[in-house]
């Protein structure tokens, strides 16, 4: 599944001609508005990049992809960056298969 489709754009916010949307415009037209209508408190749009990596990550997705899906060409970013975020919450898995495969026979 792809998760979006290519522009001649290389900034993730791109207009629906490929230009490059100005940050402030984005903010205040769009993004403030849509969170205040969805009774959201203001959170700056980094989180939602933090958001997919730590989701991604957590649900198991190979860290190549996600540095993909982020604009990375390697995996190094994302994994010292966001690996620590996740560790805790995938740590209770590590094994877990291969307990799984002992405990059944």
């Amino acid at each position: 599944m792809k998760i979006s489709r290519p522009l001649d754009c290389k900034d993730l916010f791109c207009s629906p001609l490929g230009k490059q949307v100005h940050t402030d415009n984005l903010r205040y037209r769009i993004w403030t508005p849509v969170l205040e209508e969805a009774a959201l408190p203001y959170r700056p749009k980094i989180q939602t990049r933090q958001s997919f990596a730590t989701t991604a990550f957590s649900a198991g997705e190979p860290p190549l992809w996600i540095a993909k899906a982020m604009g990375h060409s390697t995996a190094k970013m994302v994994i010292e960056v966001y690996g620590e975020y996740v560790q805790n919450a995938i740590a209770i898995l590590y094994g877990s298969r291969l307990t799984a495969l002992y405990n059944d026979n």
